[in-house]
């Protein structure tokens, strides 16, 4: 399984982006989960105040933004991306359909393929 990670400012440029691969295969919801703690972690990392953490998987964009306790497999992670969250003065989390997401989504399926790290030879050509 892999994940794909842009950081873009307010412009649509691309800040920074990161690609993780994981040894196991699970459902979609893991894989948007993971990568949203990664992207909040990367917020974190560069000093970002402001955020807003995008992702196509309707259910864990509404499990970020609800208060209630997550008691399903996905809330331990789900809860330390809240926590993140609250780590960074200005962060919300909101759905985009997948291909507004083509460049994340392009780049999970680069990691699927044992590709983990930050270095391309051409961004532009995913």
């Amino acid at each position: 399984m892999g994940a794909g990670i842009v950081a873009r400012n307010s412009e649509g440029v691309c800040l920074a982006w990161r690609t993780r691969h994981f040894l196991y295969n699970s459902a979609a919801d893991l894989a948007e989960a993971l990568a949203a703690r990664e992207a909040a972690s990367l917020a974190i990392q560069r000093g970002w105040k402001s955020i807003i953490l995008e992702g196509d998987c309707k259910n864990i964009i509404a499990r970020l933004n609800s208060n209630d306790m997550d008691l399903s497999i996905l809330g331990p992670i789900v809860d330390d991306i809240r926590k993140l969250m609250r780590s960074i003065p200005c962060c919300k989390a909101e759905f985009v359909p997948r291909e507004c997401n083509s460049l994340a989504h392009n780049l999970a399926r680069k990691a699927k393929a044992n590709l983990d790290g930050r270095i391309l030879p051409n961004i532009d050509s995913l």
